[in-house]
């Protein structure tokens, strides 16, 4: 009685051993296996939470995502703002990558139609916007239409021989390009800048008998 008694129990509790995994395998398996507030994060499954989730390290790298897949991505964000990265003195968001035929970062705007949109955006009040930098290659390519806000068309009205255009900002070291735009019109004798009042007049080699279109692009 002994022995069965002791066999039946063995055998019990293999059985609740049993049940236990099977119940874990299942909650695992099921749809109910995610973590919550206050749980830690689950490996190869959703996770949802109704509050932000931090991790800060004293270490050099506070949090490492990758994917071995060669198409996959190590990090994906969404929300109004996908991915934000802040720096109080260092860099904000960094891209790398050793393939000569890919971009350290990519940027691009999906919309089917235009609406002021833009694949990458620098914005600095003090400092510059975007920097292109090439010691062996080329700092900067533009496949497409250029649009440079200090530039522009200005109009020498027949029977003079300059114009002055208003509200351009100017430095020291700004540069004034122009041209005429019509065959049969006086050439372009000068641009003279005037960078306190931010304006610049461009001259005539001698006085249009007809309006002269002058095109008008300012560096640096």
């Amino acid at each position: 009685m002994i022995l069965r008694r002791r066999s039946f129990l063995k055998l019990t509790g293999v059985a609740s051993v049993c049940a236990i995994v099977l119940a874990t395998v299942v909650v695992i398996a099921g749809s109910v296996a995610q973590a919550s507030n206050g749980d830690p994060v689950l490996l190869g499954f959703g996770n949802s939470a109704t509050s932000g989730t931090s991790i800060s390290t004293t270490g050099s790298i506070g949090l490492l995502v990758g994917s071995s897949d060669i198409s996959g991505a190590g990090l994906i964000g969404q929300g109004h703002i996908g991915v934000e990265g802040e720096s109080g003195n260092g860099i904000g968001v960094w891209g790398t990558t050793s393939d000569n035929t890919r971009p350290g970062v990519f940027g691009e705007n999906t919309a089917t139609t235009g609406g002021g949109g833009a694949g990458v955006v620098g914005v600095a009040q003090h400092n510059t916007g975007v920097q292109a930098i090439s010691s062996n290659g080329t700092a900067l390519e533009v496949d497409g239409v250029a649009s440079f806000t200090r530039s522009g068309k200005a109009t020498v009205p027949a029977g003079s021989a300059k114009v002055t255009v208003q509200n351009v900002k100017l430095s020291k070291g700004s540069m004034i390009l122009a041209t005429v735009q019509q065959a049969g019109r006086p050439a372009v004798r000068a641009a003279v800048p005037s960078v306190a009042n931010n304006r610049f007049t461009i001259y005539l080699v001698t006085t249009t008998a007809k309006k002269a279109v002058v095109a008008w692009f300012v560096l640096s």
